[in-house]
């Protein structure tokens, strides 16, 4: 398992000139599209790629995020940079921060929890524990001491990709994991 550290924004630039940020869900808001129809509105979809936390098996492996908007044979594609992944430094493997995925242990009052997998989401300096969200959505506050980082590799991809926004496309975004090599591999996609 792994993570992805991604950011999406989308933006429009209306006729006047000036940018406006809008979240998903009133993008995807019939009455809002029609509204900027015809206008001279541009709308862009950013896709910010961070850092990506691999499994020992990825270590030292050439890699590309491939970005695709739409679906159904119908989509742009984009790619980020080609990068080269990197075992953890043991400086790395030890510091917890937001997006690490990371494994329960050694708890005694929810013991049904050890082993499970979540994602580091904040922490909690009121209660001196970080957020973990588990995979069934719920969110616990857990000790450090009762925390493992997960992943032996990391590959920082800091890249920046931009769709123009198509009414006409399905509104789905696929990211997918290629493994670089004689033959690309998608080694994992969501």
């Amino acid at each position: 398992s792994g993570t992805l550290t991604t950011l999406m924004t989308f933006v429009f630039l209306n006729p006047t000139g000036s940018l406006q940020n809008l979240a998903l869900d009133s993008i995807m808001n019939p009455s809002v599209l029609r509204r900027t129809e015809g206008q001279g509105v541009l709308w862009l979809l950013f896709v910010h790629l961070d850092r990506l936390t691999l499994p020992a098996e990825l270590a030292d492996k050439r890699l590309q995020i491939r970005v695709r908007y739409g679906s159904s044979g119908v989509y742009q594609e984009k790619f980020s940079p080609k990068i080269r992944s990197s075992p953890m430094s043991q400086t790395e493997e030890e510091t917890m921060r937001t997006g690490s995925v990371v494994q329960l242990h050694s708890l005694e009052q929810a013991s049904h929890l050890n082993g499970m997998v979540g994602l580091v989401e904040a922490w909690d300096s009121s209660r001196n524990r970080w957020n973990i969200r588990l995979p069934e959505g719920q969110v616990k506050a857990v000790q450090l001491s009762n925390l493992r980082v997960m992943g032996a590799s990391v590959a920082d991809l800091g890249a920046m990709i931009a769709f123009r926004w198509d009414t006409e496309l399905p509104s789905m975004i696929t990211i997918d994991l290629v493994k670089l090599g004689v033959v690309d591999t998608t080694v994992a996609s969501v």
